[in-house]
């Protein structure tokens, strides 16, 4: 960022510039506004300027130019620079507004204000709540709302909380088309054609610029008017505010400020802000964020004193899950007690994350391919060819006498002609037809230039879940513990009964987000396939009319009315005392002084009363008798259900032997009360529900990975084979989830605790196991990917155990090569990392014997680890990530955050890097990749670049097809046009030597009849359908495009200099009679009049000859040697598009292009008639002169020579790739792109990969950034002494 103040004397001579140069210089400022600022303005500190410079921090270093504005205070009228509000220490009114004068410097960048902090001397963003703060201060300062005073200084600060985006006016979006350089070089090209009378083409030129303008303008126009619309909704919402004086007040949601308190409920509605929740708990539907409609709860901010840290470090795994962001749906809000749910509005407008997203579609971060690069570059060495050729035409015409101002437009002409006008425009038309392609297969592009990059795609990431396996998850079992090991799985089935009743059950049926919408139970489909396990029904008490409800506000689980009917055996492992409660039912207590492990329980349900003697008597003789004190109750009818509590309490290994008939009863009545919910996030890995039953204890939940959960457990709770078990079970290819519970002592109140108090202690219950199967499509198209050498990387947030015998199976870890399991610790201050091979896990898994593996060398070993081990290597083992980086395969456990870093640390090694996930947690990965791909049917694609609607990855290889034809397009596209402006250049400039030209119809046929037509239809290619496994080129200045370019530029040239050179040499030649040589006899009379001699200096016959009145024309450019290069010139044109026009291996062979195949076979056609047709008529228009048959025979041997050389060369050299291989051996040429080059290091490092040991690092850690999954627009700073940096 820098500071510049207008000088009045630069300013003057500024504008006697422009109107100097007509305007010219106000253009050029235009385009550079850089130049503009550095005429005007003189270099000054942030704090005097009026201006400011910025700069983009990427490579592209792009400059803004953007004015400093002020905004008073003296309007509000009741302010002094002595007010309370500008008198608090780290307040934001403090910090920016200048006293006296109460004023505030403001700077608009990107739709976002920042003003300018009077203490630290830089530009604060406003629009957001101020930083810095803790928990407890967001409680005390903005808990009760903002005065009316605040919200005055705040909102004339930060300005209305809108996402406004205007529609822009047609004549500003035609303004800023016609002004592209693009557009003004057509101008000037068609105000030169006109000026030489050269009509035809020129109308053409203009009525094909004012289509495309045309369409651009309305494309423009609609995507304006569509984001406007999807953003108008956000500005008319009714939201209801509490302020300290004014109490509940309902307002428009452009009226908040940051501080506002929102009183949130009365139904669904939109966010219309950023706002951290303060007390209760809502469900919104983030979908408009994470492109997956899975509704999501959140939680209040915590409240705790003795935390110092701001808000956001203080609950910085988990602070998504106290925020409401704008844009998402509000589906539910719950309170405290009686009273409603309440947030702190935290951003407001473009600082919001809806209007992040809406900042990144107006502002999209330029794409940096190497193509548009060089393409720019070989457009400046056309320039530099095209300068050479006007000091040619200007020394030709100068020395033949010519006037000045023909001099001028002749020199002029060479621009026009050696730089393609139309090379834009033909680049475009073979993006549009990519995109159209890929419509057509079910993916939807709104970048489209990415579609080029995608053809250089070498690598690929992919979520596991609902990527490569299914969506949906199916119980397979549940492994619970018993004292120190595990019991045998109980398997569901669909015949076999739930769960018993117990703690695993009681977490299975409450420790969810799930909420009933519209009647049906929606939610994460993990959650909901493990309740729908468990055969119970949600109750949403908040929906209910009354409140005088022991569960109101609260979410209740019940047992389905059916399942009461469910009988089955019940298994009680207890040594316990049955006693009869008031309520008619009965508990279990513990035996006097016996060792309790809450743990160790098996019971069918909650247990009602026998209905009859014979349940009773079979129960009774299940538990030995102990049943006595039940006999004496005489009321028959059914009980509510003992306390889940007494349910958990038993002595193990005391119990009798299970009856063999028990009726299975199910609790009835109250069911369970979610009272708290701690939700689940990917960052913790855990969610934990704070239960209650009717009347009784509350109790604790927990479910999550399994590492994690045990590490909240009391460490005599978890078995001893609790890795080994886990490893069974992630080793087939199962996802396996923690259980954990705990029951909280009576008389607590829940409302105060936090989740450091809640998730302690805990009991280990068992493991839930689900089956994630494998999408049918999943592994061949690995297998086409890895056929073409796409590299493919698995990056999930499952357990690394399930995520490498998923790679496994889907054949990303071949059979045969070695799985590396690489840990790194850093949190006992010693950093180490371990390298460990893993075996074969399907022999381990299922009890056969081991397989040996292959021997670990070259590329035949995978690296394996997880997101903490990622974040440990980055920080500590800093110079070993490359080397991980390039042989890792699966990454585990990996946040939203880790994976969108992992992307970007592929990229530093130069691979191109695709992602492919279905939307949810994948979003900061899917922007960073070179081509992010989602299979979410939601709202994806503000997210992703590209959105499939085939639900499976078989979209990866459609992709890079299309993505390396695209390129191939681009690429042919390109070259033809270079060879068609140089061949006309060449041709041009041979006739410019005796001071003549092509005609303008001559011109018109080549450049409208002959190259718009194949610029239209060569881009028609499809793509192959089989992947080679091979890119195609980068780069325009790769030696085989070059040597292509080259070598059919001197084909061509040579073709028209024997063309020129021989026909002087024809016996039939005359330089002045050029109709004698189809009748020389006559030729005197057929001769015009010498009216063309006047202007080109050729001699003409004797001025008594006259031709009829259709032959006259103001200038001649008839001549035998015109006549042959133009035929020449004008077929070279086209063998070179059947040249250029590549099929296998990347595009559809020529002949399956059948549009423009029929193209070139009619243009040939009309070539041909023109080179040995003699109508008079026709060869006067196109300014040709009738030449002998042998010597039209001669120009088609020549041009046939020339396409046979040219088609060789371009199939037996540039083709060629084994000879390209062996040259670069020979040379001794390798690869520049770091992994290649990282690759060649480590195959000659014998001690690598290093396995069985352990490293430690002593080095100094190193910082490593975690990218946020939300967009970030590009920041600016400075050189030299940076002023200040801006961050957007």
């Amino acid at each position: 960022m820098f500071g510049y103040k207008t000088q009045g004397v630069r300013r003057a001579l500024c504008i006697a510039g422009y109107l100097f140069s007509c305007g010219g210089l106000l253009l050029l400022f235009y385009w550079k506004p850089e130049w503009d600022v550095w005429a005007n303005c003189a270099p000054c500190s942030l704090e005097e300027a009026d201006v400011v410079l910025l700069r983009t921090t990427d490579e592209f270093h792009v400059y803004t130019r953007k004015k400093v504005s002020w905004v008073s205070l003296s309007a509000l009228g009741h302010f002094t620079p002595d007010h309370p509000a500008f008198a608090e220490d780290g307040s934001l009114l403090s910090k920016v507004i200048m006293k006296p004068e109460l004023k505030v410097r403001c700077l608009r960048v990107q739709k976002v204000c920042h003003a300018w902090d009077t203490s630290a001397k830089r530009f604060l963003k406003v629009g957001a709540l101020e930083e810095g703060l803790t928990c407890t201060e967001v409680h005390a300062k903005f808990g009760a709302g903002l005065n009316r005073e605040e919200q005055d200084l705040r909102r004339t600060i930060c300005g209305p909380n809108t996402i406004d985006v205007e529609i822009t006016p047609i004549w500003k979006l035609l303004f800023k088309e016609v002004l592209n350089p693009f557009y003004v070089f057509q101008l000037f090209s068609v105000c030169l054609w006109l000026s030489e009378d050269y009509i035809e083409y020129s109308v053409a030129i203009i009525l094909m610029s004012l289509l495309s303008i045309s369409l651009t303008v309305y494309d423009l126009r609609k995507q304006s008017v569509k984001l406007h619309r999807l953003v108008e909704s956000h500005n008319s919402v009714r939201v209801r505010v509490c302020g300290k004086e004014t109490g509940v007040q309902e307002l428009e949601s452009r009226c908040l400020v940051p501080g506002d308190l929102l009183v949130l409920g009365g139904g669904r509605s939109l966010l219309p802000c950023d706002a951290i929740l303060t007390s209760g708990q809502c469900t919104v539907n983030e979908g408009m964020l994470t492109g997956e409609s899975i509704p999501v709860t959140k939680t209040a901010l915590p409240l705790d004193p003795k935390d110092p840290r701001p808000w956001p470090e203080s609950c910085a795994e988990d602070q998504r899950r106290h925020l409401l962001f704008c844009g998402t749906e509000l589906i539910q809000a719950k309170g405290v007690g009686k009273g409603p749910a309440r947030a702190v509005v935290l951003r407001t407008g473009f600082n919001t994350a809806k209007g992040d997203l809406v900042r990144s579609i107006l502002y999209p971060k330029p794409l940096n391919f190497r193509l548009y690069r060089d393409a720019l570059r070989f457009l400046m060495c056309l320039i530099g060819v095209a300068a050479i050729g006007m000091v040619y035409a200007v020394c030709v015409f100068v020395l033949s006498g010519e006037e000045a101002g023909e001099v001028v437009k002749k020199a002029l002409d060479v621009i026009t002609i050696a730089v393609p006008p139309a090379l834009p425009a033909a680049l475009t038309t073979g993006i549009i037809y990519a995109q159209r392609r890929l419509k057509k297969r079910g993916i939807f592009c709104i970048s489209p230039q990415r579609i080029n990059v995608c053809g250089q795609i070498n690598l690929f990431c992919f979520d596991k879940t609902g990527t490569l396996t299914e969506d949906g998850l199916d119980l397979w079992g549940a492994v619970l513990a018993e004292g120190k090991s595990f019991r045998s799985a109980h398997r569901f089935s669909s015949s076999a009964s739930p769960l018993p009743w117990g703690p695993a059950f009681a977490t299975m049926a409450t420790c969810h987000s799930l909420v009933v919408l519209d009647g049906k139970i929606q939610g994460d489909p993990l959650d909901l396939k493990m309740f729908q396990a468990t055969q119970w029904e949600i109750e949403d008490s908040s929906s209910n009319d009354g409140d005088d409800g022991e569960f109101a506000q609260v979410l209740v689980v019940r047992p389905r009315a059916k399942a009461e009917q469910v009988s089955s055996g019940i298994c009680l492992k207890l040594s316990v005392v049955v006693q009869s409660d008031d309520e008619g039912g009965f508990g279990f207590m513990q035996a006097a002084h016996g060792n309790v492990d809450e743990r160790n329980v098996e019971v069918s349900a909650l247990l009602k009363r026998p209905q009859t003697s014979t349940e009773a008597e079979a129960c009774d003789k299940g538990f030995g008798g102990g049943l006595d004190a039940l006999e004496s109750t005489p009321s028959p009818a059914p009980m509510p259900p003992p306390s889940l509590s007494a349910l958990t309490r038993w002595t193990s290994g005391r119990c009798p032997a299970p009856p063999p008939l028990c009726p299975q009863v199910v609790p009835g009545g109250g069911g369970l009360a979610v009272l708290r919910q701690f939700p689940f996030s990917s960052a913790l890995q855990r969610m934990s529900v704070v239960v209650r039953e009717p009347g009784g204890r509350s109790h604790v939940f927990m479910k999550g990975a399994p590492e994690k959960v045990a590490l909240f457990c009391r460490p005599e709770t978890v078995p001893p084979s609790f890795t080994s078990e886990l490893q069974l079970h992630t080793s087939r290819g199962f996802r396996v989830i923690g259980l954990a519970h705990k029951s909280l002592p009576e008389g607590m109140g829940t409302d105060s605790l936090n989740r450091e108090e809640v998730e302690s202690d805990l009991t280990f219950l068992g493991l839930l196991v689900l089956e994630n199967r494998l999408k049918g499509e999943t592994r061949p198209v690995l297998e086409e990917l890895r056929d073409a050498r796409l590299r493919t990387v698995m990056v999930t947030g499952d357990n690394i155990q399930t995520a490498i015998t998923v790679a496994k199976d889907a054949g990303m870890i071949p059979q045969g090569s070695q799985a590396v399991l690489v840990e790194a610790d850093a949190s006992d201050g010693q950093p180490s990392i371990t390298w460990s091979p893993l075996g074969e896990s399907k022999a381990d898994a299922f009890g056969g014997a081991e397989e040996s593996c292959a021997k670990v060398g070259g590329s035949q070993y995978h690296f394996c680890l997880s997101g903490r081990s990622y974040e440990a290597i980055g920080q500590h083992f800093g110079h070993l990530l490359p080397g991980i980086l390039l042989n890792g395969t699966v990454f585990a456990r990996m946040s939203p955050a880790q994976k969108a870093k992992l992307v970007q640390d592929f990229q530093k090694l130069d691979y191109f890097v695709g992602m492919c996930g279905d939307g949810a947690n994948d979003c900061g990965a899917l922007k960073v990749a070179h081509a992010g791909i989602s299979l979410s049917e939601q709202e994806a694609s503000v997210a992703s670049p590209f959105t499939s609607q085939i639900p499976n990855i078989q979209c990866v290889p459609e992709l890079v097809r299309q993505g390396r034809a695209a390129l191939v397009t681009s690429f042919c596209m390109f070259k033809y046009m270079a060879l068609y402006s140089i061949i006309q250049y060449i041709g041009v400039l041979l006739l410019y030597w005796q001071t003549n030209s092509f005609g303008n119809y001559q011109f018109l046929f080549q450049d409208l009849a002959i190259n718009t037509l194949i610029g239209l239809t060569m881009s028609l290619n499809g793509a192959h359908p089989k992947l080679v496994p091979f890119r195609p080129p980068a780069r325009l200045t790769s030696p085989p495009l070059l040597l292509s370019v080259v070598l059919n530029l001197l084909f061509s040239l040579a073709t028209q200099v024997c063309g020129f050179v021989l026909v002087q040499r024809q016996p039939w030649y005359h330089k002045e009679d050029f109709l004698r040589a189809c009748a020389p006899s006559n030729s005197s009379s057929l001769e015009p009049p010498s009216v063309a001699s006047l202007t080109l200096g050729v001699s003409s016959l004797p001025p008594t000859t006259e031709a009829p009145p259709a032959m006259v024309q103001e200038e001649d450019y008839r001549s035998y040697e015109n006549t042959s290069v133009w035929l020449l010139s004008t077929i070279s044109c086209l063998m070179v598009a059947v040249v250029f026009s590549k099929g296998n291996p990347f595009r559809k062979p020529i002949y399956q292009n059948y549009l423009f195949v029929l193209v070139l076979v009619v243009q040939l056609v009309v070539c041909l008639f023109l080179l040995f047709a003699n109508i008079e008529g026709l060869y006067i228009r196109m300014e040709l002169v009738c030449t002998p048959m042998l010597w039209r025979v001669s120009l088609l041997i020549m041009l046939l020579v020339n396409f046979g050389v040219s088609f060789v060369v371009e199939e037996v050299i540039i083709e060629n790739r084994a000879l390209w291989r062996l040259l670069k051996r020979a040379f001794g040429y390798q690869s520049s792109s770091q992994y290649k080059k990282l690759q060649r290091s480590l195959n000659s490092d014998p001690s690598w990969p290093p396995l069985n040991k352990t490293d430690f690092s002593g080095a100094t850690a190193i910082h490593m950034d975690m990218p946020g999954a939300t967009y970030i627009n590009p920041g600016f700073e400075s050189h030299g002494e940076p002023a200040c940096s801006l961050h957007l």
